[in-house]
């Protein structure tokens, strides 16, 4: 069974669909497809780093 709500899909969210989410949810999913373990990058005015497997704030 298939959901959707205003023309968004969940399922093609998750294979990668681009353009289906709000600019901040974008630019979240395009960090998460491209940052690696021990990478500091900025995100919203911070710099985060993915420390195993999960997303810190590196300063404050």
């Amino acid at each position: 069974m298939k959901l959707w709500r205003d023309n968004i899909s969940g399922t093609a969210i998750r294979k990668g669909e681009k353009g289906m989410t709000t600019p901040k949810i974008t630019e979240m999913l395009n960090l998460l497809d491209h940052l690696r373990e021990g990478q500091n990058e900025q995100l919203f005015g911070k710099t985060v780093q993915l420390v195993n497997n999960r997303l810190e704030v590196a300063d404050d």
